[in-house]
């Protein structure tokens, strides 16, 4: 069995890395994935502030959310992971839909607009495919 020292931990005992990460736990994944959203949002918020429907604030909070939903990731919590899985598919399609629906505007994929979106929807794919992943390897755990 293979030891480590849990994150953040200086000192202190050496605990099993399968009580610290489940085997099938892609946390750390999804972390930086969700963390990666969130900048692209804040740095790209400014340029795309008249494309994106009102409220103004709306995309403020969403990017807090998304730094949150990473930051509260919890390789024991199905209830944290069953949101990653929700909150990314839900970002998949409204990401997905202001892609295509500004395809059809501009008709052209040289558009920082449309290859912003289709980056967030691949980076949210991701964070899908992960989170289930790690939901998967809870529920087989259970069942052992």
């Amino acid at each position: 069995m293979k030891y480590r020292r849990s994150e953040g931990e200086a000192e202190g005992p050496r605990l099993p890395h399968d009580l610290i990460e489940p085997k099938h736990y892609h946390g750390r994944v999804v972390r930086r994935l969700l963390l990666l959203a969130g900048v692209i949002m804040l740095v790209t918020l400014p340029f795309f502030i008249d494309l994106i429907p009102k409220p103004t604030l709306l995309p403020v909070v969403v990017i807090i959310g998304t730094t949150i939903l990473a930051g509260i990731l919890n390789p024991r919590d199905f209830n944290v992971t069953v949101a990653h899985i929700c909150i990314s598919a839900v970002a998949i399609i409204i990401f997905e839909y202001y892609a295509i629906d500004r395809y059809q505007t501009v008709k052209t994929v040289i558009d920082f607009f449309f290859v912003i979106n289709e980056l967030l929807v691949m980076i949210f794919l991701f964070v899908l495919y992960f989170s289930t992943k790690t939901l998967r390897g809870m529920i087989v755990k259970n069942h052992h």
